[in-house]
C-alpha cells in the first residue's frame, strides 16, 4: 500500500501522534498510533517536539482515556462525542461494547482517518469543523434512541447519556465560537458531560512561539483563567473538576529533569492553569 502523503494543513495531527507512537513510552501503550506512523510519508524528526511537549500529550491523553473510562463503566449504553478526534484511537484503547461513538474532525482530516480506521454501526465518521454546529443533526439523526434496560442513564435529548471529549481542540477557536458550542451542547445534549483541555489566557497569547506549532502554522485564539466563568453562559452548566498535570501520578515514570519540573509547576497557580483538563456537566 502506498503511503499516504500528509498536506500542510494535515500537520497539527502529527505531534499528538508521534508522541504517542514512541515506543517504550511508560505512560500511555498506543499499538494504533505506531501503526499509522509507520504507514505515513512524512518526517517526523522535523517536527522538533520537545520532550515537555511529549509528556503533557501522553498525560494528558492517558487522563482523558481515565475519565471516559469511568464514564463508560456508570453508563455503558452511551453517547461519546470526540470532537477534533485527528488521528487518535481513544475508541480503540477503552474498547466500550455498547456506547455509540462519533469521531469528528475537518473534511481533510477525517479522509485521512478513513485510510486507517472503520466505521461500524457503533462507531462513525464526520467530516465538519467543530464550528459549524449542524453536525450535531447528523449526530442525532445517526443515533440510536433506544438504551438497553440496564442503562444507567442521565437527562439527554435523546434519552442516553453523553460524553462529551474535546482533546487539543477549544484553543483554536475564538471564545465566540467556544462559547456557541457550549451552550449548543447544553441546550441539545442537557445533563451530558463535557471535558476539555484548556489553556490560560497567558498560555493562549504566548503559545504562537511553540516550536512545534511555529513549523505547522497553527494558531491558537482561547484561553480560560477562571472556571466558573462557563457557568454563567446558561443555568445548569456546573464545574466539576479542574485537573493538572502537576497531579499525574505518572510523572514518577519521567526522566528526573522532566519530573522535577512538572511538580514544581503545580506548586504555582499560574503554572497550573497554563494547560489543564476541566470537566463540566451541561
Amino acid at each position: 500500500m502506498q503511503k499516504p502523503f500528509l498536506m500542510a494543513e494535515q500537520e497539527t495531527l502529527l505531534i499528538p501522534l508521534y508522541c504517542k507512537a514512541k515506543k517504550k513510552n511508560p505512560i500511555l501503550l498506543d499499538e494504533k498510533a505506531q501503526e499509522i506512523m509507520a504507514q505515513v510519508d512524512y518526517k517526523f524528526s522535523a517536527l522538533d517536539v520537545p520532550a515537555k511537549t511529549c509528556a503533557m500529550i501522553l498525560l494528558r491523553a492517558k487522563k482523558l482515556d481515565e475519565y471516559a473510562r469511568a464514564f463508560l463503566a456508570a453508563h455503558p449504553d452511551s453517547l461519546v462525542l470526540h470532537l477534533g478526534c485527528g488521528l487518535d484511537a481513544r475508541y480503540d484503547r477503552l474498547q466500550p461494547k455498547l456506547a455509540e461513538w462519533f469521531d469528528l474532525d475537518l473534511p481533510d482530516v477525517i479522509e485521512l482517518r478513513r485510510t486507517f480506521f472503520d466505521e461500524t454501526d457503533r462507531v462513525h465518521m464526520i467530516a465538519s469543523s467543530v464550528t459549524a454546529l449542524g453536525w450535531l443533526d447528523r449526530v442525532e439523526g445517526n443515533t440510536r434512541t433506544e438504551p438497553s434496560r440496564n442503562a444507567r442513564t442521565e437527562p439527554s435529548r435523546n434519552g442516553r447519556s453523553t460524553l462529551i471529549i474535546a482533546e487539543g481542540l477549544l484553543m483554536y477557536l475564538s471564545e465566540s465560537d467556544v462559547k456557541a458550542l457550549i451552550l449548543t451542547l447544553h441546550k441539545r445534549f442537557p445533563g451530558s458531560h463535557l471535558i476539555f483541555d484548556a489553556f490560560s489566557k497567558m498560555t493562549a497569547d504566548n503559545a504562537g512561539r511553540h516550536p512545534s506549532l511555529k513549523k505547522t502554522g497553527a494558531t491558537l485564539q482561547w484561553g480560560i483563567n477562571d472556571p466558573h466563568t462557563i457557568e454563567t453562559w446558561a443555568e445548569g452548566i456546573q464545574f466539576q473538576e479542574e485537573w493538572a498535570f502537576s497531579d499525574a501520578p505518572e510523572l514518577d515514570y519521567l526522566p528526573f529533569g522532566l519530573r522535577l519540573g512538572f511538580k514544581a509547576s503545580g506548586m504555582f497557580q499560574f503554572a497550573r492553569q497554563a494547560h489543564r483538563i476541566l470537566y463540566y456537566t451541561l
